[in-house]
């Protein structure tokens, strides 16, 4: 199996002047790409915190040892977020073209090609609010009891939702759509939506030809906190 370049550039100078070809280009194309905007907003929330923290670190004749280590820790923060943005919103959204993630410095891989089944049963959901708005998810096959776990034949899990007072009639009817590649993730769903219930739809998706995808779960629901 080849072995490819980590996507992150290594040097403090090349990170910084990544990230913000990323978080802009998101920013820009957040409806083309149809990626949450609540997503958007912590990303840039977390870029705005980064942005002088690394003026300190280059500011040598000023800088401080404490100044060093506090931009040593913040990137590694960022770091892991961006890692777990791309992975969820970027690497295997089809509302992106292989060139827009090439675009953006990241090794995205040729898509999978193999002939697979229909998928036949839906996920199991477990949903749990945080605070401020958050929101977490652990999606597993009905035969995994103790873990989350992903289908074999998808490629993502997508699901529609509803932030409001009302459950709506069936899928259809939510105007929002999140795909996550990994059975385990979270959603910042914004201080807005506290209060509200959020309503759910989950199915397994192959990004390839949605017909093969499973069907929609029945609607779960979780008050907002």
């Amino acid at each position: 199996m080849p072995q490819y370049k980590d996507y992150i550039p290594g040097t403090d100078a090349g990170f910084h002047s990544w990230q913000q070809v990323l978080v802009k280009q998101c920013d820009d194309k957040q409806a083309a790409w149809n990626i949450p905007a609540a997503e958007i907003t912590a990303l840039k929330n977390r870029q705005a915190e980064y942005e002088p923290v690394y003026a300190k670190k280059i500011d040598y004749a000023v800088r401080s040892t404490v100044d060093v280590q506090n931009h040593r820790q913040l990137r590694k923060k960022y770091v892991g977020e961006i890692r777990r943005f791309v992975q969820a919103f970027v690497m295997k959204n089809p509302s992106m073209s292989h060139s827009d993630k090439v675009g953006l410095s990241l090794n995205a891989g040729k898509p999978r090609r193999r002939s697979r089944s229909k998928i036949d049963d839906v996920p199991h959901v477990l949903l749990r609010s945080g605070n401020n708005g958050m929101m977490f998810f652990n999606i597993r096959r009905h035969t995994d009891e103790n873990r989350s776990s992903m289908h074999a034949e998808a490629d993502a899990i997508e699901m529609r939702y509803l932030i409001g007072t009302t459950a709506p009639v069936g899928y259809n009817n939510c105007p929002n759509t999140f795909l996550s590649t990994t059975a385990k993730f979270s959603i910042n769903l914004g201080s807005e939506a506290i209060g509200k219930w959020l309503f759910v739809y989950v199915k397994w998706r192959n990004l390839v030809d949605d017909s093969r995808s499973g069907m929609f779960t029945d609607v779960h629901k979780v008050m907002i906190a």
